[in-house]
C-alpha cells in the first residue's frame, strides 16, 4: 500500500538509523543502543522526502553514532542522490557525528558523496571530556579534535 503524500512539502529530513554510540554521554536519552531504523522505514520516510516536488531536499543522518553504520549511510546516500537526480532537485546531505568515527574511509566516502558534516561538541575541552566520554571512560575531546 503506496502512504499519500502530506497536504504539505516534506522538504527536510532526519534518518536515525541507529541508537547505537561508541560514546557514553552524561546526558544521552538513548535507552536501547540495540535498536536500528529497519530498511523499510527508512525507504518510506525516503519516499516521503520526495512525496512532493521541491526545488532543493535535504537529509541528515543521525543517531547515535550514524557513522558506526557507515555502509547504510553510504547505500542510503547514494540511493537518494540518485532519486534527487531523476527528480531534477537540488539535494544536501548531511551527517551528524560525535566526530569520533571520521575515519579516513569515512572521510573519502564523505568528500565524495558532497555529504556535509556536523560535529556535535559539548563545549571546552574539559567539559568534553567530562560529559562525553568513551566507554573505557576517556574524555573524547583529543580524538574529536584529530
Amino acid at each position: 500500500m503506496k502512504a499519500a503524500a502530506p497536504g504539505f512539502p516534506v522538504d527536510a529530513l532526519e534518518l536515525m538509523l541507529t541508537l547505537r554510540c561508541n560514546l557514553a554521554c552524561s546526558y544521552c536519552l538513548r535507552h536501547d543502543p540495540k535498536e536500528e531504523m529497519s530498511p523499510e522505514l527508512a525507504r518510506r520516510a525516503v519516499a516521503l522526502l520526495f512525496a512532493k516536488p521541491a526545488a532543493r531536499k535535504d537529509l541528515t543522518f543521525t543517531g547515535g553514532e550514524p557513522l558506526l553504520r557507515l555502509e547504510r549511510v553510504k547505500a542510503l546516500a547514494r540511493q537518494v542522490r540518485a532519486r534527487a537526480r531523476r527528480a531534477k532537485t537540488r539535494l544536501c546531505l548531511n551527517v551528524l557525528t560525535n566526530g569520533t568515527t571520521l575515519t579516513p574511509a569515512a572521510l573519502d566516502f564523505l568528500d565524495a558523496e558532497d555529504v556535509r558534516v556536523v560535529v556535535t561538541l559539548s563545549g571546552e575541552p574539559e567539559t568534553q571530556d567530562r560529559c562525553r566520554r568513551s566507554a573505557n571512560g576517556r574524555g573524547s575531546w583529543r580524538q574529536v579534535e584529530k
